[in-house]
């Protein structure tokens, strides 16, 4: 079983002894883009978290990484539970380093929103924790066992039941194996791209291209076509002209802002789009991705755009930017 052991000990935090939580090593980075650099090393089964965190409501919750000086850094719920899914882990075990921090039952709210489940452990109880996860084999016995014998321990969400592999029985070998359903997302998309429909542009800095291609891939599978440079742009074709007939056709736009701002070209590209928006009356959206700061420089035109936040997952940001590119409010 593959863990990934984070235990961030800011200078200006109390400090709390690692190896009191877990025999293995802590992440060496372990700063925002350490983690995430970590995670998509993965993928892992289990990611263990101690550390400290912040409650100021139900709805507002931070837990605490390390900045590049070595002081607390601040990160949301909302943006915790944007990148769990880099780590691919099946089990997130968010424990308190010392009785003074703050529940870690919001953030593991946000969490197992996504589909992740989620103990969420104070600092009392960190010996046997981490015992029963070193020696675990199945995780879903093992969380739903410490959650219902340590009233303690909470668990959010719930993982897959596990089957021993004594009782596994393979079965019989079809003569001829049927081929794999093709979804029909992939014929409704491929069926828009040969007409040229498409139905957002995803304007965005080259640091957040990574997080920007997921959000494509998600839009695709629920029958929305992106319009991404790396997908779109023709090998030895001009791309500053196939890039000019996008944004004189293309009937939305989003303006993704991440940790780096808006680069040079991605604010010529926010220029011609709000022309088009004036002349078309195209949708033009700007997107805060989930490392985003706390207050974004956007440029004054853009602020006036009613934006989607990835930092939170209150109200949903997903049904937001679906709101903003097809018009139709998928919720109530």
């Amino acid at each position: 079983m593959k863990v990934l052991y984070l235990a961030p000990n800011p200078a200006d935090l109390p400090q709390f002894n690692p190896s009191r939580f877990s025999a293995l090593p802590p992440c060496p980075d372990l700063t925002e883009t350490g983690i995430k650099k970590a995670f998509r090393a993965g993928p892992y089964d289990v990611v263990h978290f101690v550390g400290h965190a912040q409650s100021r409501g139900a709805n507002y919750a931070t837990l605490a990484v390390l900045s590049a000086d070595g002081r607390a850094r601040w990160v949301t719920s909302g943006a915790v539970a944007a990148i769990t899914e880099l780590a691919g882990a099946k089990l997130w075990v968010l424990q308190a380093c010392d009785e003074a921090s703050s529940s870690f039952d919001p953030i593991a709210q946000a969490i197992a929103a996504r589909g992740i489940a989620v103990l969420s452990a104070p600092a009392s109880c960190g010996p046997s924790l981490a015992t029963a996860l070193q020696s675990a084999t199945d995780l879903s016995t093992v969380a739903q066992t410490l959650s219902s014998t340590d009233p303690r321990i909470s668990l959010f969400g719930t993982l897959p039941e596990q089957v021993p592999d004594q009782v596994i029985i393979p079965p019989p070998v079809p003569a001829a194996v049927p081929q794999p359903t093709r979804p029909a997302w992939q014929d409704q998309i491929a069926a828009k791209r040969q007409t040229g429909a498409f139905d957002v542009f995803l304007c965005h800095h080259t640091a957040d291209k990574p997080a920007v291609r997921q959000i494509g891939q998600r839009l695709m599978e629920q029958g929305i076509l992106p319009w991404l440079d790396e997908w779109e742009l023709q090998p030895g074709q001009p791309w500053q002209r196939l890039l000019e007939y996008q944004i004189n056709g293309i009937r939305t736009a989003a303006v993704f802002v991440g940790a780096g701002g808006l680069g040079p070209w991605q604010l010529q590209e926010i220029d011609a789009f709000l022309r088009a928006f004036v002349k078309r009356n195209c949708p033009v959206i700007p997107v805060l991705l989930g490392d985003a700061p706390a207050r974004p420089a956007l440029p004054v035109f853009l602020e006036a755009m009613t934006w989607v936040d990835f930092r939170t997952g209150i109200p949903d940001p997903w049904a937001r930017l679906v709101w903003g590119i097809t018009g139709k409010r998928p919720f109530n």
